[in-house]
Formats: C-alpha cells, structure tokens, sequence
C-alpha cells in the first residue's frame, strides 16, 4: 500500500481460509499438527513464556504432570502482549507471576472457568488456588488446570496460557505431552470471501486478532515503517477521548476524515477533531497519508466493533504504553 493508502475494498479483519492454510502447508479445518514434548528431570519446574496460539489446541498429557494458568482473551490489554513486528509476537510482556492490569469482567471469569477444561481434565476451583488467588490480587481472573496422564485440556485460539513441569521425576522418568493443532473454531466467524463480513459482534479472540491486524495495517500503510505504529495508536487515543465515547461523536469523525482527507484542516494545521491526530504524526510522514490512516482505521474498527465500542477498544488493546520498553525495527 506505501504512502497512498488502502484500497477501498481493503478488509482490517482477514483470517486465514482453509484453502490458505493448505497454501501455507498448515492443516485443514479437519486435519492437525501435532507436536510431542518430552522432558526429563532436567525439566521440573520449567515454565512457558506466557503466550497464546492462533490454532485451537488438544493438549493430552501421557506420563508425568503439566500445570496451566489460563485466562481468557479479554485479559489480553492486562498481559501488555508483545506488538505484531516483535520477534516474541503472541506472547506477554507480562508473565502470570507478575502481571499489574486492571482486572477482566466477572463474565470473563465465568467464561473462563467453563471453557478451559475439557473431559477428564483435573481443574481446582478459581476460590481455592493459588495461583488464581495470586491473579486477583494482581488484577488479571485466570484459572489454573493439573493435567496428569490420560487426562486432557482444551485450549481455544487465542487464549493465554502459561505450563509449567510438575515433578518430581525420578531418574530416567519421563514427563511427555502432545498437542494437537486445529485451525481455530472461530474460523468460522471469519469472512471466507470479500463479499462476506464477520458476525458482530466479535468475539473476544477475533477483537484481539482485529487488534493485531490494526498493527499490521499501520505499517503497511507506512510503507512499512513498524516503529510509527506506538505513534498512530497514540493519535487515536487521544483523539477518541477528545470525542468521547458516544456513538454520534465517532460516526461524525469518521465521516469527516474520509470527507476531509485532502483539506487544509487535514495537513497538519488547524485544532478541533485534527489537533491531537496531528500531534503525534511523525515528521517523515505526510499529514495527509496521516489523515487517511486515521479515516480508513476508523472507518472499519467503527464498521467491525460499533462506534460506541471503538474507544474502550482502542485504550485496551491499542495501548501506546506497552511499546514504550520495547524497540521495533520496521517490518
């Protein structure tokens, strides 16, 4: 796309088909990967990054014990997740141990409690564990699930989950786990053709993909420039909360950006609606690729969330702040 912009057909949210996928050498809707892990003693105690997959995931333990804190994709603004052009993409700033956000909605933890254990699974209740205790003093509702051997836990797209290795394990005793990938169920939300739309609302794994395909999007635009994404997230969020968070306010925004693009108004001077959109436009980019960035994202988060959604949207999972430690080289 470069500096000119999108097409306007362009879609924010496009998820992968199954005939892409098969394009891609991934699996079909009905067929998997599987991968086998397997650790010694070595490994007792060890723990994943806190991370989530964009594939629906049947983990079956064999021998030995595996421990899981889960949460549920509406925790994503909490874990601060790394951005799309980070090398450690799909994982969290934030690990369970540490994690200081603002709490996810008792709905959040009541999805979370009947969605993250499947048959057979061994789940100690939210109230009585630790590590789910730990996670409500830190503000983020997870739950912990004990896998022993035979038993197994479903892992939908998108959800966040931290494993760690149980022990003890006796010399030349083995901890072994599988995982079996699927494309993720909520493929079938997803718009199979240009002529299609996803059904609204999102659901919590499809916002937080939405989120990252924004990122992409940014940089794309930019001719590929990722380091000015920070800069663009920040100019829609304080040029939302200068609207407010009514429908009408971000409807007429969003018409006055398309309309406007090439006005006066939109390169670079003025107040109103275009001062805080200006303030963090980056010198080497020109205020009109600006101004249609900003209209073209509105436009379709409003078209995809609402507009009376786009703002709470946008402070979740578009923070600036979580790119503030980082250093992104451009994609």
């Amino acid at each position: 796309m470069g500096g000119t912009g999108a097409r306007p057909g362009h879609r924010l949210l496009c998820l992968p088909t199954a005939a892409a996928g098969r394009a891609r050498g991934k699996a079909a809707p009905h067929a998997s990967i599987r991968q086998l892990f397997v650790g010694g003693a070595a490994t007792v105690g060890a723990t994943s990054i806190l991370h989530f997959d964009q594939y629906d995931n049947l983990f079956v333990q064999l021998r030995g014990t595996k421990r899981f804190w889960i949460a549920d994709p509406t925790a994503s603004g909490a874990v601060d997740p790394f951005p799309v052009h980070h090398p450690l993409d799909t994982r969290a700033q934030l690990d369970s141990a540490t994690a200081t956000a603002t709490a996810a909605s008792a709905a959040s933890a009541a999805s979370a409690a009947s969605a993250a254990s499947a048959s057979s699974a061994s789940a100690s209740a939210s109230a009585s564990s630790s590590a789910a205790s730990s996670a409500r003093r830190r503000g983020v509702l997870g739950r912990e699930v004990v896998l022993r051997p035979g038993e197994l836990l479903f892992v939908p797209s998108h959800w966040w989950h931290e494993v760690t290795t149980e022990g003890p394990l006796a010399p030349g005793e083995l901890c072994v786990s599988c995982s079996f990938w699927f494309l993720p169920a909520a493929l079938e939300l997803g718009a199979q053709t240009p002529s299609e739309a996803p059904r609204l609302p999102l659901s919590p794994p499809l916002r937080l993909e939405l989120a990252r395909q924004l990122e992409y999007l940014v940089s794309d635009w930019l001719d590929d420039r990722a380091r000015h994404v920070p800069a663009f997230f920040a100019a829609l969020v304080d040029m939302l909360t200068q609207l407010g968070a009514g429908a009408g306010a971000v409807d007429a925004a969003v018409a006055r950006l398309l309309a406007d693009a090439d006005a006066d108004a939109n390169q670079g001077g003025g107040g109103g609606l275009w001062a805080p959109l200006h303030a963090h436009r980056p010198e080497d980019v020109a205020a009109r690729v600006w101004g249609q960035l900003a209209g073209f994202a509105l436009f379709k988060l409003t078209a995809l969330l609402g507009a009376h959604a786009v703002l709470p949207f946008v402070r979740d999972l578009c923070n600036p702040a979580r790119f503030r430690r980082l250093r992104l080289a451009d994609a």
